[in-house]
């Protein structure tokens, strides 16, 4: 009831203030290529016969009447989340006594033993997204498989955006399973597949449960599954695909003129440091492993077999891809610590702080690269660096300290006590 308020009264506001204005091409794009889409027009587009506008950042354009003047304008998942997000927020206000001749509320009551009363309304001076406030000719979703969750915020918001035509691009259509494909085709408005129950009528249950057409006899009347074939179709007749071997009908040439590829595998030895970690987080995964095997719990971890393997992968391409905010704070603790002259002793699950007590590795911490031109022209480089879920090690080396910091939960009475005695 709650969902059906709501949908209720986002309706009544996008009627009345989304796709109010006339514009151009709006580009929904990764943060990571918004600056390839500046250089791209710049390349191939005559000198100021388009006028661009990056939608990002404090300095971009808030007016709409303002915003739908530029022929292209780029933005990014992220803000356009965020600002659907405001929108729909404005809308859910909490209320005792909603006035029952007030038009613009929609009331809620699921529950009688509720002591309050959901209430979605219009607000008199609502906020208005500039992004949703355009009726853009044409809206393009870069990399639009980050809309693959159909019921996620960012999905919503692309689904919110007023348009006359739509692409998507993106070299996986269907990165998990195969209803990936129906967040794209909502977005498209790719009637009737556009609609959750057709399509898992039609295509979702019969690939799922592996139907094949058969006639009145039983005989096969095509290879495969229905709902397989059903999206071969469907995808033959939306989808622009460009194949490095397809042929140019003009010239009769291969479309793309690519070198040959050449593969090489170097094998390269890790350094002293670098052995000693990996060896010690692979002997703790074989011993996971095997009591997993023992318990006959196996198949049921098989996720967190596979994160150790990918854990065991990155701490092969650099030991500080194991580390997470956790590094900061030892760093700034054992920092505080050492000022005061005393000996410090760091027993933690992560391999940038096991660095801490003796560097065994020597290496740096990398920074991180500047992902727009206004990042790259800032004094301080920007860390973005996802945050990684770190596995324990058991602390091998116990020296006398003063100061024992334990990041983990795993640890026991019996090893905390160990290491302050």
């Amino acid at each position: 009831m709650a969902t059906r308020r709501k949908d209720e009264c986002e309706r009544r506001f996008s009627e009345n203030y989304r796709g109010r204005y006339a514009g151009g091409t709006l580009i929904v794009c990764p943060l990571s290529t918004m600056g390839n889409w500046e250089e791209q027009v710049a390349t191939h587009v005559r000198a100021r016969s388009l006028s661009v506008h990056a939608y990002h950042g404090h300095a971009r354009c808030k007016n709409p009447k303002k915003l739908c003047h530029y022929d292209v304008v780029l933005t990014t998942f992220n803000v356009l989340q965020a600002e659907y997000r405001r929108e729909t927020q404005q809308l859910l206000v909490e209320d005792h006594g909603p006035e029952e001749n007030d038009p613009s509320r929609i009331v809620d009551s699921s529950s009688e033993e509720e002591s309050s009363t959901k209430l979605f309304q219009v607000p008199e001076d609502p906020y208005v997204s500039p992004l949703l406030a355009v009726r853009w000719h044409r809206v393009v979703l870069d990399e639009a498989h980050n809309i693959k969750e159909r019921r996620t915020i960012s999905s919503i918001a692309a689904y919110s955006l007023h348009a006359e035509r739509r692409w998507c691009l993106t070299g996986t259509p269907i990165q998990n399973r195969l209803d990936d494909l129906y967040s794209l085709l909502r977005f498209l408005h790719v009637t009737p597949m556009d609609n959750w129950r057709v399509w898992l009528t039609y295509i979702g249950a019969p690939f799922h449960k592996n139907i094949r057409a058969l006639t009145e006899d039983g005989e096969r009347l095509e290879e495969g599954n229905i709902g397989a074939n059903r999206v071969q179709r469907l995808m033959q007749s939306i989808c622009l695909r460009r194949m490095k071997q397809q042929i140019d009908a003009k010239t009769n040439r291969t479309m793309i003129e690519l070198p040959p590829k050449f593969e090489t595998v170097r094998w390269l030895e890790l350094a002293d440091g670098e052995r000693r970690l990996y060896n010690m987080a692979e002997e703790m995964a074989r011993n996971k492993f095997s009591n997993m095997s023992r318990n006959g719990t196996l198949l049921k971890n098989y996720i967190h077999i596979l994160k150790i393997i990918l854990r065991l992968r990155q701490l092969c391409t650099h030991p500080r891809l194991w580390s997470d905010e956790k590094w900061h704070e030892a760093q700034t603790l054992l920092a505080d610590n050492a000022v005061a002259g005393s000996a410090q002793a760091a027993a933690t699950a992560t391999t940038a702080t096991t660095a801490l007590g003796q560097s065994a590795a020597g290496m740096p911490r990398p920074a991180s690269e500047p992902r727009t031109k206004r990042e790259q022209s800032a004094p301080t480089p920007v860390d973005n660096k996802p945050k990684r879920e770190s596995v324990p090690v058991d602390p091998c080396s116990i020296f006398p300290a003063s100061h024992a910091p334990f990041f983990d939960r795993w640890a026991d009475e019996a090893r905390v006590h160990g290491a302050q005695t």
